[in-house]
């Protein structure tokens, strides 16, 4: 069983996005982790509330290498 999400976490999250427009329908977004908390909390909640709150907005998430030399 997957825990829920807090309400004192959850719904600061959905409202900042709606209340700011962050996301439309149709939008991709790219979530770059660099495994950080912070993050892995931005990936973890989109995740989870992807279906619920923002079901017209695809997201990917990737690694970026930084050490190309």
């Amino acid at each position: 069983m997957i825990a829920p999400i807090p309400v004192d976490l959850r719904d600061p999250f959905v409202n900042a996005i709606k209340d700011y427009q962050m996301l439309e329908a149709g939008d991709r977004v790219l979530v770059a982790v660099s495994g950080g908390k912070d993050s892995f909390a931005l990936m973890h909640l989109f995740g989870r509330l992807q279906a619920e709150c923002f079901p017209d907005v695809s997201f990917v998430a990737t690694k970026i290498r930084t050490d190309i030399t």
